[in-house]
């Protein structure tokens, strides 16, 4: 692959990514403002993001299978397609049971993104290379994502809170066109895997059969519980008790993408010179220290947007070189069935998600807990898990490479 067709592909797959941050990122702002135009609560809003994720865990075990049978271009559509529509539905909304059901929808059409933006990049390439396409696919997301929650502060802020799903549904037609232009399907014909119940259920036997693969996914799944933690209930800490206004919080929250983006980018750029496993074992650190860091200033009852925000920070760094790295571990160990293993590797991750992000809230909502400490809590928890299904289930199988 020359360095122009990479750049290319690099572009094109990150706009795929782009649809979480349309999804999620765009909309943390607007919690205060939905529940209150929904005649709700903050909570209940949060358990929309909750049920977003656990579309998406339902989703990508559908858009895998379905792309290794009927190849990318086709299913990518469909799922932007969708993802349209459940915009649309959420804009109508008239209460917040039906506003939900429509995030569950979106959370499924949503799966699509890195789900086959990973599955293209396995089609062409392999080991260290792979993960250094999805690095830099997920750096073009991240960093086209800056101004998701900058964005949606200002639009909440001075309009109704359904601005926000325009601005998502605008976004969403740039991308829709974009791969109707520029997309090359990447799965020829003669690779295509039956679609049908026993093939796709052997095809995820095989995958839950191979300990690495297995690993690296659950390695991967409890750094994004992390992120996924932060993106349900920063909104209660930001605003709700240090009280920040929507502008303020949509340029705070910036600050995670911006420590996404830096990961993605200094992954691109080191993973072939230090290679993958290395890679990881710095990734891990990185998040490890910014986990541990918000759970002790939490401790120490130090609750200030700095308190919150830098540890958060150094998380997300961490966070955007483990997560390409996991998921390309995931994908090196299967090349009939890339499509199938991103779904398999996305499903256990968004569940993971959907599982912490339920617990937190409920120790908020139920237990009385408070949304810093149970924030602190959640990351710190998902950084140690994660850093220790490295050390003690992948690094005795890797070797630096």
């Amino acid at each position: 692959m020359t360095r122009f067709t990479f750049i290319s592909y690099a572009l094109l797959l990150g706009a795929l990514t782009m649809m979480e941050p349309i999804a999620i990122d765009t909309f943390t702002p607007a919690i205060e403002s939905v529940a209150d135009g929904l005649n709700s609560n903050r909570a209940a809003v949060q358990f929309s993001l909750a049920a977003l994720f656990l579309g998406s865990a339902i989703g990508q075990l559908i858009y895998g299978p379905l792309s290794d049978r009927f190849g990318r271009k086709p299913v990518v559509l469909c799922a932007l397609s969708v993802f349209l529509l459940s915009i649309g539905g959420a804009i109508l909304a008239p209460d917040i049971d039906t506003f939900t059901l429509w995030r569950f929808l979106q959370g499924l059409a949503m799966a699509s993104g890195r789900i086959l933006a990973g599955a293209v990049a396995r089609d062409f390439l392999e080991k260290d290379r792979l993960s250094q396409m999805i690095s830099a696919s997920a750096f073009v997301g991240a960093t086209a994502g800056l101004l998701a929650p900058i964005m949606g502060g200002f639009l909440v802020e001075h309009f109704a809170w359904q601005s926000v799903f325009y601005l998502m549904a605008g976004l969403t037609t740039l991308i829709i066109i974009s791969v109707l232009l520029f997309f090359e399907e990447s799965l020829p014909p003669v690779k295509r895997q039956p679609f049908h119940v026993r093939a796709i259920a052997d095809n995820f036997l095989e995958i839950s059969r191979n300990r690495l693969a297995v690993s690296y996914i659950l390695c991967g799944g409890f750094a994004l519980s992390g992120i996924g933690v932060f993106l349900s209930i920063s909104e209660s800490v930001l605003v709700g008790r240090l009280g920040l206004t929507s502008s303020q919080y949509g340029l705070a929250y910036s600050a995670v993408l911006i420590g996404l983006s830096i990961g993605t980018g200094v992954t691109t750029l080191l993973v072939s010179r230090l290679g993958s496993a290395l890679m990881l074992r710095i990734g891990l650190i990185i998040m490890v220290i910014g986990g541990v860091t918000l759970l002790c200033l939490t401790l120490l009852t130090i609750e200030t947007v700095i308190a919150t925000m830098a540890p958060m920070f150094v998380f997300a760094v961490g966070f955007s070189i483990v997560t390409p790295l996991a998921v390309a571990g995931t994908l090196t160990q299967f090349s009939e069935i890339a499509g199938t293993a991103s779904s398999f590797n996305g499903f256990i991750g968004n569940m993971m998600v959907a599982i912490m992000v339920a617990a937190s809230v409920s120790l908020i909502d139920i237990v009385g807990v408070g949304a810093q400490l149970s924030l602190g809590l959640a990351v710190a928890g998902s950084a140690i898990a994660s850093g220790a299904i490295y050390r003690f289930l992948i690094f005795p199988k890797e070797s630096p490479r």
